[in-house]
């Protein structure tokens, strides 16, 4: 058998040109796995999954003099989304495998926007939503000749997407 855990993170923040114009991105990532069984009895993998990520942008005029810069929006999006998968595989006979698996997900994001003008915020715009899906499968393999694999497989998706606004 075998476990892991991974992580991951990126951060990133830039100017674009201009005192008021920037944008930064952090993500952040992480994975848990275990693996286990046998050749003979079939093995098993089981995957969880995770990102969170926010990006903030800022938006300007620049005076056609270039004597003043005037900050004309923010935007800010915030995105989640956790994951599941499973999966078992048995060979049953020297040239035909099974594998049976499930996965399921969830994904939730929202952007966030403040336009703005002589300094003040005068509309704040957001949008957004949830999707969850799910899915199921199964798959037969047979090895017909070293070169020729038939496969035959079912899968079935279900998703629902939730507090969608605007």
């Amino acid at each position: 058998g075998r476990v892991f855990l991974r992580g991951q993170y990126y951060d990133e923040e830039r100017k674009n040109g201009t005192p008021q114009q920037t944008n930064d991105t952090r993500i952040g990532l992480g994975a848990l796995g275990l693996d286990f069984g046998s050749a003979e009895r079939g093995r098993t993998t089981i995957r969880a999954w995770g990102s969170s990520q926010l990006y903030h942008q800022s938006f300007s005029a620049i005076a056609a003099d270039r004597s003043r810069e005037d900050l004309t929006r923010l935007q800010r999006v915030p995105a989640d989304a956790l994951g599941l998968s499973a999966q078992w595989t048995r060979p049953l006979g020297a040239r035909h495998r099974l594998l049976i698996g499930a996965e399921a997900r969830h994904v939730s994001g929202t952007t966030e926007e403040q336009a703005i003008a002589r300094g003040a915020v005068t509309s704040f715009v957001e949008a957004g939503g949830e999707e969850t899906g799910a899915a199921l499968y199964a798959q037969d393999l047979i090895q017909l000749h070293p070169r020729l694999v038939a496969t035959a497989s079912l899968r079935f998706d279900a998703w629902r997407l939730r507090d969608a606004r605007s």
